[in-house]
């Protein structure tokens, strides 16, 4: 692995090699033939793995309280419908190492009266049978092939026809593990030889590495009166711009991105390979006490200086929605159950699915609200609308004297060049 070493003004490269904790049992081993003593909605109750020999098991770990996993039951349904004679999904509800007569009956009535599980034909698995070998968390999915051999541990995006079909033909895809180390606390230089640091404890540096295998994504900075440690894990190259922006007071939408290749900032495709290809750690450590700005702009001129970039503040005249005052026009188009906010409040929540948007790489603009900020007045919507639809907006806003238009405006940004 190479990394990027800096002592003030001096740059190395050098190799290191990376470890990573024993997490779970891995892709590639076999699992015992375990008993499953306790399956709501199956034909007998329990089984054992060998029961489906011959089938792709997916396990779908699961929880009340986990929403996600619960709206995709339907989808988890449909798909054991239409590969019945080739898989079994498995939803295994992931909390509890004894499942008392009373905790079954909560679960079981939750999912007789969930709208999303009511109406699958879906078991679930009441048991800790898998407790010893995979991590007690929601919203992940082991593949385990006819041979109880585990063959990806994925998030539910994998889970859709056309890998299923791969898989069950013997194609196993070198996905990235969805179970990772929780590397909160540890910095980045924990996961690399101790070599090359040994004799830095007295000295400011910084690097930049490659995605670390099996290291979840996050990023620390513990600061005292006499340093700052900055540590980034597996992060895409915008992170290490956000702690600057920030500090700028700009929002995601105020971030112009000046690129040929928006792969390289937002993401496509599948989450875990996206972020093995296009993600990075870094360390920076400074022995002596910094402001949190300054820090931020360490972090800035590092990022500029590894990946080629030239990320900085500017004015610009740039598009923006604008939330104004006009003539009230017709009534509110099929209006539906409605919520009413303070058009302070309303616009908040505007600017909140804005910044959002531009997160997933759409086309998304700074909201600005030019009505009078005196204004007590509320806003009714239907609570249906989709409020980045903008043309359904209008028509809502229009009808009460509002409007939302885009329109030309100077606003501070930050720009991301690349540099040729």
């Amino acid at each position: 692995m190479k990394i990027q070493l800096k002592f003030l003004a001096a740059i190395m490269v050098v190799s290191m090699p990376c470890f990573a904790q024993n997490l779970a049992l891995r892709v590639g081993q076999q699992l015992p033939d375990l008993e499953i003593n306790k399956i709501l909605y199956h034909i007998s109750g329990t089984a054992k793995l060998s029961d489906f020999k011959g089938k792709l098991v997916i396990l779908d770990f699961w929880s009340t309280a986990c929403g996600p996993c619960i709206e995709g039951m339907p989808k988890m349904d449909s798909l054991q419908k239409e590969f019945s004679d080739k898989v079994v999904i498995l939803p295994v509800y992931a909390f509890g190492k004894t499942f008392t007569v009373d905790i079954i009956e909560r679960i079981d009535s939750f999912w007789k009266t969930n709208k999303y599980t009511s109406s699958t034909n879906l078991p679930s698995v009441l048991d800790s049978a898998f407790g010893s070998f995979f991590p007690v968390r929601v919203g992940y999915q082991v593949w385990i092939d006819s041979n109880r051999i585990v063959r990806a541990v994925t998030g539910p995006e994998y889970v859709n026809k056309k890998e299923i079909h791969k898989v069950i033909n013997g194609l196993y895809p070198q996905w990235e593990s969805e179970i990772k180390e929780n590397s909160l606390n540890k910095t980045v230089s924990e996961y690399l030889s101790r070599a090359e640091f040994s004799g830095l404890k007295d000295q400011n540096y910084s690097f930049f590495t490659n995605y670390l295998k099996r290291v979840d994504t996050n990023s620390d900075i513990v600061k005292s009166d006499s340093q700052v440690l900055v540590s980034y894990k597996n992060c895409p190259i915008i992170s290490f711009y956000w702690k600057y922006i920030r500090a700028n007071n700009l929002f995601p939408t105020n971030v112009v991105i000046e690129t040929k290749d928006s792969v390289r900032y937002f993401k496509k495709g599948y989450t875990n390979e996206w972020l093995r290809d296009h993600s990075y750690c870094y360390e920076l450590k400074l022995n002596h006490k910094v402001a949190d700005k300054d820090v931020a702009d360490y972090i800035r001129q590092d990022a500029n200086k590894y990946f080629g970039l030239n990320g900085r503040l500017e004015t610009k005249r740039v598009s923006c929605l604008i939330l104004k005052k006009v003539k009230k026009s017709a009534g509110m188009p099929n209006p539906g159950r409605l919520s009413k906010t303070p058009i302070s409040q309303f616009y908040e929540e505007l600017k909140s699915k804005q910044n959002s948007l531009w997160q997933t790489g759409k086309n998304a603009l700074p909201i600005l609200n030019e009505i009078d900020q005196k204004s007590i007045s509320e806003i009714s919507y239907p609570q249906a609308l989709d409020l980045t639809n903008i043309l359904e907006l209008r028509k809502v806003l229009r009808s009460q004297g509002y409007d939302i238009v885009e329109e030309k405006r100077t606003l501070k940004t930050f720009v991301i060049s690349e540099i040729n």
